[in-house]
């Protein structure tokens, strides 16, 4: 099995059904906390989050969160490593791992230089038990019975024309749920005949979509299983609402109505500026689908089945500055976009060629108070690192007179821009932060002739 690396967001799925969470570090939390570990140094490093799997046939692509920057391992059961990638402190990683069509076990370990932490277990179900399959059962003029199976259990999300129509939860075991989902008459689907994407998860595990055209009753095609199975068609996002519906034995159900008021935007921060990517720090409310696009352009998506806290989209992108817009689809609606500003890629360790200083001043007479030119000093904090959770704070600093100063702080996807002052002193206010502590903050100063980054610490009075 050959491992291979994705720089790309999950693809979203129509239907998701999501089952018993996997072993993951502080999953009651969503926290990224220390695992247990036997080893003090395993103890003092956090074990990776696996905070989302996408299940395919053969591969498996996993979201990971980490606390430290380090290597990131995978390994199955035997111990052998499927994959190692170098990962970002307080930044999610995308790692697409070929673990074949059975089921699976992996463990998920960050090593960094002060030890290897406790490994994070996840269980992967096979690909034949995380493929649902559909057929449709029964239709009326304005909705069809749908037929769904499959291996895994868990909760069942029901998409067509880019809409979330439907959640239910799902038994498992190959057992025969009803589902009923809204034809052309909601607004929903279009006319006849109307295709529906079934997807289903496992926890966190999302898997393939299957996906079912209702034929119109009128067709000479409608007849036992009551449809054909297709690929999955683009919609145009458009409907108005939708009435869930809870099917009983014999499949008619009863209606269950739900707020017709689309979602909110999205909370949704820069977290990571790599060169050619950058990874968003997303709070899902509710089971849904996040869509990233670029000058109207899709470039990433992401469907959560269980909202499990925080969580990552890698989106693909240039090292120029840009702009992506996020949207949050549920089964009312979709959200107002919310714009997420993308500064432009600076490398803070790519040399610097050296300029000669227009007024480099006497190297001997350091106190003539004339202008030293290339006199460096090294970027540091000089006020408080400690602050009040929910009170603005102003963080102050020493660099060299007239450099440039970028401050980082990962943690909230905070990112400063200032010019150190003639007396060497430059200052930047922070907004009001949430948390007991932020650490692995950047200041990375440039000047004329050399670049240089200082890391620091804010932990709560």
């Amino acid at each position: 099995m050959k491992p291979r690396f994705l720089i790309t967001a999950v693809a979203g799925l129509a239907v998701v059904a999501a089952c018993a969470v996997p072993t993951v570090a502080n999953a009651a939390t969503g926290s990224f906390g220390p695992a247990a570990s036997s080893s003090s140094a395993a103890a003092s490093i956090a074990a990776p989050q696996v905070a989302q799997i996408q299940r395919g046939a053969e591969f498996v692509d996993i979201t990971t969160n980490t606390q430290a920057a380090g290597t990131l391992t995978i390994a199955d059961a035997s111990g052998k490593v499927l994959a190692t990638k170098q990962v970002q402190a307080y930044a999610s990683t995308w790692s697409s791992i070929d673990v074949g069509s059975a089921a699976a076990k992996l463990t998920v370990t960050l090593s960094t230089g002060a030890g290897k932490s406790a490994p994070t277990t996840v269980d992967i179900p096979s690909s034949a038990d995380m493929t649902p399959t559909v057929t449709a059962q029964s239709r009326t003029s304005d909705s069809a019975v749908l037929a769904i199976t499959a291996g895994a259990s868990g909760q069942l999300v029901v998409k067509s024309h880019g809409r979330i129509v439907t959640t239910d939860d799902y038994a498992g075991g190959n057992s025969t749920k009803l589902v009923t989902v809204p034809l052309g008459s909601s607004g929903f689907v279009g006319s006849a005949p109307s295709t529906f994407s079934v997807t289903l998860g496992h926890g966190n595990i999302t898997g393939n979509a299957t996906s079912v055209t209702v034929l119109d009753a009128s067709d000479p095609g409608w007849g036992a299983g009551g449809g054909t199975t297709d690929p999955e068609q683009p919609g145009d996002g458009s409907g108005g609402t939708t009435t869930p519906v809870t099917p009983g034995g014999g499949g008619a159900g009863t209606t269950d109505p739900v707020d017709s008021a689309a979602p909110a935007a999205p909370d949704v921060r820069l977290s990571y500026r790599g060169a050619d990517s950058v990874t968003l720090y997303a709070v899902p409310a509710s089971a849904g689908e996040f869509t990233v696009t670029e000058n109207g352009k899709q470039v990433a998506e992401a469907t959560i089945a269980v909202p499990q806290g925080p969580m990552g989209i890698d989106v693909p992108v240039g090292a120029a500055a840009t702009s992506l817009q996020v949207t949050f689809t549920t089964t009312t609606g979709t959200s107002a976009p919310k714009t997420v500003d993308i500064p432009v890629f600076s490398d803070p360790y790519a040399p610097v060629a050296p300029v000669t200083p227009t007024n480099p001043g006497d190297p001997g007479d350091q106190g003539s108070g004339q202008d030293q030119g290339s006199d460096f000093v090294a970027a540091k904090v000089t006020s408080s690192t400690k602050y009040t959770p929910g009170q603005k704070f102003t963080l102050k600093g020493k660099a060299t007179p007239g450099a440039s100063i970028t401050v980082d702080i990962p943690g909230n996807s905070l990112h400063f821009s200032t010019t150190v002052n003639a007396n060497g002193v430059w200052k930047v206010k922070v907004p009001a932060l949430d948390g007991s502590a932020f650490l692995g903050n950047t200041i990375t100063q440039v000047t004329t002739d050399l670049r240089d980054v200082t890391h620091f610490d804010l932990t709560s009075n």
